[in-house]
């Protein structure tokens, strides 16, 4: 990618629900783009909540600001409602509080240049757009959740007429954006039906890598570390997971389960019987807590139902290549072209559980055969195509083509032969 232009003066509004020090893909890919449009010249202001997620806990004002980013935090109640239940009204009021909330802090802002809302939550892009209409300045639409598509994929009931009002929002910040930027190629393939191209755009979620060498040849042992870390959702086929757990032999594959979500009261019932060859953590590691888990791990298995393979696209797949994990992922979720040909992912003939049984038994054998010249080229491949700048400089191309003329982007001089 040619160097990027400068963003110096330009004054950038980032709303977001989740932003560091909350964990996760959201926070991550956020935090990393606000880091880099300020190495970009730019000046960033981030409208957030009080980090809560996923069990409400409170942090400290101090914790989550960036070197050189403002950050507002909208304080908002948390309602400890477990998402298994199937309540979605009190997570909706917490989205409206942010919503009302973020719009009166977000006027009282000096001047902006351009908007970019991240969804979800959905009420944070309308919150972003709804504030670039008061500052008359540009909107960038952040996408990493078709909504509200996804609410009915997840099977939660919602009113019909709520649902067509939620279609509207959804249509309205498509139409008032300027450009839509998407983070995964089924994203990018579902959009591309209903925008035009010239209105789409995709910047990968950024991999940040350790310096040090992190290959280990463990799979010479005769058990193999088979792991699954992130959020239990509805996108995710837990149950066929446990049933593959359940058959699979326990003298050869180890099992770890680390998150929480929807599924977590099954995975309690299931932990809770005799399984040797299963631990769990409940609940959200550090980054560096994680890296150190992945440093154990051998196979990891991600099952996303097949009816969510359109609409998803596990971030964390391109970390798990980049650390020698071999990857089991279902034959229908589209993948970026860098890792369609990896030797570290490996496609389950059906997204069930003797599919997953299937290719588990066939990365078994696999995983053998890898050898330490496989693994860094795979790291370097990840940290070529996946590195942070590039989430920074995708945006910074987008910013320059969102800007009207009178804002406040001036381009680098000319260099003079």
């Amino acid at each position: 990618m040619d160097s990027p232009p400068s963003l110096d003066g330009v004054r950038v509004l980032l709303v977001a629900s989740y932003f560091p020090p909350e964990l996760g893909p959201a926070p991550a890919r956020m935090g990393a783009l606000s880091r880099g449009l300020v190495q970009l010249g730019a000046d960033v202001e981030v409208l957030t909540c009080n980090p809560r997620y996923p069990h409400g806990h409170k942090f400290s004002p101090s914790l989550g600001k960036e070197e050189g980013i403002s950050t507002e935090r909208v304080a908002l109640r948390y309602f400890p409602v477990p998402v298994s239940n199937g309540k979605v009204l009190p997570r909706m009021i917490e989205q409206m509080r942010f919503y009302t909330r973020g719009l009166a802090r977000g006027r009282k802002l000096p001047p902006l240049d351009i908007v970019i809302g991240s969804s979800p939550f959905f009420t944070a892009a309308c919150l972003a757009w709804r504030l670039s209409r008061h500052w008359g300045c540009p909107f960038i639409y952040d996408v990493r959740d078709l909504y509200p598509e996804s609410l009915r994929l997840a099977r939660i009931a919602v009113p019909a007429l709520l649902y067509r009002y939620l279609c509207g929002w959804a249509h309205r910040l498509y139409e008032g954006s300027s450009f839509v930027v998407v983070n995964q190629p089924s994203l990018h393939a579902s959009l591309s039906k209903r925008l035009p191209p010239r209105k789409l755009r995709m910047a990968m979620n950024p991999v940040e890598l350790s310096e040090g060498d992190a290959y280990r040849d463990s799979r010479l042992s005769e058990s193999l570390t088979v792991g699954y870390a992130g959020l239990w959702g509805r996108g995710y086929d837990f149950p066929a997971l446990l049933s593959v757990i359940e058959q699979a032999d326990a003298s050869e594959f180890n099992f770890r389960l680390i998150g929480s979500g929807y599924w977590e009261n099954g995975v309690r019932e299931f932990a809770q019987q005799d399984r040797t060859n299963l631990s769990v953590h409940y609940g959200w590691m550090r980054h560096e807590q994680l890296l150190a888990e992945y440093a154990s791990w051998d196979i990891a298995l991600l099952p996303v139902k097949p009816n969510w393979c359109a609409s998803m696209w596990p971030a964390k797949i391109p970390e798990l290549v980049a650390h020698g994990i071999v990857t089991i992922v279902p034959s229908e979720l589209p993948l970026p072209p860098s890792l369609v040909d990896s030797p570290f992912i490996l496609r389950a003939p059906e997204a069930t559980a003797q599919g997953y049984l299937q290719a588990l038994n066939e990365a078994s054998r696999h995983a053998r055969t890898l050898t330490q010249q496989d693994y860094y080229e795979a790291r370097e491949m990840i940290r070529r195509e996946f590195a942070p700048a590039r989430l920074a400089q995708a945006y910074a191309e987008v910013i320059r083509q969102a800007l009207p003329t009178k804002a406040k982007y001036r381009p680098e001089p000319a260099t003079p032969d």
